[in-house]
């Protein structure tokens, strides 16, 4: 996992086909000292495009959009190649005292896909895709700060309404799923099968079926 490098902002990318959602983005991320939005795209196509051309931390990206929308955008970012910048950038971020050694194009572009319309298929998409995480778009702006931040640091972050149907659908394999874990994992087979539990059925269900 890649450690926060706190003398430099995170820069992001802001997508979304609605200026005043971009807007409101940007005046939160804006507001904060370690982030800084560094584009705007109003649909995927512009999204990728900035994308290859800047470098960004992170992409907060809308799904529904014209052009191209949000997870086909996704899929091309999470597949471009962590490239070295020109070397016009390499030459700004070394003038410039409060970034770090580091420059950003070190790191791969995380994309954050957020919507209005909490649908599984979106979730799936969005994760096939390799985005980091997945939001809505009432999420409390403290809560996307966070994430950002979290993504920024290499971790997957998922909105919590989502959390407890991908799981479900995970149990639609759990047999398969257990019978592997118990054969490479036999010391932590009964730990994991409890905890899977109580997260798709909270700490109310039945013991017989931790017994095999």
């Amino acid at each position: 996992m890649e450690s926060m490098n706190e003398s430099r902002s995170i820069r992001v990318i802001i997508a979304d086909d609605q200026e005043l959602v971009r807007a409101g983005f940007a005046m939160v991320i804006g507001s904060q000292p370690d982030m800084e939005v560094v584009g705007q795209a109003p649909d995927g196509a512009q999204a990728v495009a900035l994308a290859e051309s800047l470098h960004p931390d992170v992409v907060l990206m809308d799904v529904r959009m014209p052009s191209m929308d949000g997870i086909e955008a996704t899929s091309r970012i999470t597949s471009l190649s962590a490239a070295p910048g020109d070397a016009a950038d390499s030459a700004s971020l070394a003038a410039d005292a409060t970034v770090s050694a580091e420059s950003a194009d070190d790191r791969p572009t995380r994309v954050i896909i957020l919507t209005t319309f909490d649908l599984d298929e979106y979730v799936m998409a969005a994760i096939n895709a390799g985005a980091s995480g997945f939001l809505l778009k009432d999420t409390e702006p403290e809560t996307l700060l966070n994430s950002i931040r979290t993504v920024f640091q290499g971790n997957a972050i998922i909105a919590p309404s989502a959390t407890k149907r991908l799981i479900e659908k995970m149990m639609e394999d759990f047999d398969i799923v257990m019978d592997i874990i118990k054969v490479e994992h036999p010391d932590r087979y009964r730990d994991i099968k409890t905890n899977l539990y109580i997260l798709v059925n909270g700490y109310h269900f039945d013991e017989d079926t931790l017994n095999d």
